[in-house]
């Protein structure tokens, strides 16, 4: 997955080499745009600068405000096979991890012709050994913004908040992050859903999502377990996506579980 370096990038030391004139001007030019100058925007860049096709694109491969890709330019008539493996590259270095590369995979196939969304994200799963819906789960992490996609990837914000938080437009996550990074405090999972809610009846405001992180939740408990002990339950080749994955299927099948058990017994 995409981490977020940009707090703790250092200055580089090493002389960069450029292809031309054109390719030094567009690097320092479009970098200074970037909302993080760390390695991973610096890679993109720096690819994105290589080619005359990808620099007069440059807008419609990256968006600069909100700091996300835009793998649909893939398809654009304006590629060409150079300039297409120059973005496929450009990418890959600045994802350096999974929700934008199944994303890029998923919508190639889908390009391609496919039998149906749960179909394309079982086929593209399974050359990394993950299931459908945990892919249909990282082509939606995908669409974060860099800052929430970052507390993601450091487990500031769990995965299934993370799903939720997706889902609202560019310019509300932005609200969400500003707001975590005044507040300090992270969206659990139900509170990324009533942002979630918010957003889709349109009623969120940027206050209203202070509102929403500030909020103790009731009935709040907190519960550590051991990682170790947690991990005996798994095979040795989990990652800890795919144990949190497992989790979180199960509680969620418990939970519906004891919502038939509820409403079959009423008070």
């Amino acid at each position: 997955m995409a981490k977020n370096t940009a707090l703790g990038a250092k200055k580089e030391e090493h002389k960069i080499v450029f292809k031309d004139t054109e390719h030094e001007n567009f690097y320092y030019t479009y970098l200074s745009k970037c909302r993080w100058q760390d390695v991973y925007h610096k890679a993109l860049v720096y690819c994105l600068g290589l080619s005359d096709d990808t620099r007069r694109n440059v807008n419609r491969i990256y968006d600069f405000k909100t700091g996300s890709i835009k793998p649909e330019c893939l398809h654009e008539g304006w590629q060409t096979s150079g300039s297409g493996r120059i973005v496929r590259i450009a990418f890959n270095l600045y994802t350096n991890g999974t929700p934008t590369t199944y994303r890029m995979k998923y919508e190639a196939m889908k390009h391609q012709g496919s039998k149906g969304d749960k179909h394309t994200a079982d086929a593209v799963g399974e050359t990394a050994g993950d299931s459908g819906r945990t892919v249909q789960r990282y082509i939606r992490l995908a669409s974060l913004i860099d800052g929430l996609l970052g507390a993601v990837d450091d487990g500031k914000i769990a995965m299934v908040a993370g799903e939720r938080l997706s889902y609202l437009k560019e310019e509300e996550q932005t609200w969400v992050w500003d707001a975590v990074q005044n507040t300090g405090m992270y969206p659990s999972p139900n509170q990324a859903g009533q942002l979630k809610a918010m957003s889709e009846g349109g009623e969120m405001t940027e206050g209203s999502v202070y509102a929403a992180l500030v909020k103790k939740e009731s009935g709040n408990v907190n519960v550590t377990i051991s990682a170790k002990k947690i991990r005996s339950y798994f095979p040795p080749a989990y990652t800890k996506t795919q144990i949190e994955e497992v989790i979180y299927s199960l509680l969620e099948q418990w939970k519906e579980k004891e919502g038939e058990t509820d409403a079959g017994n009423p008070v």
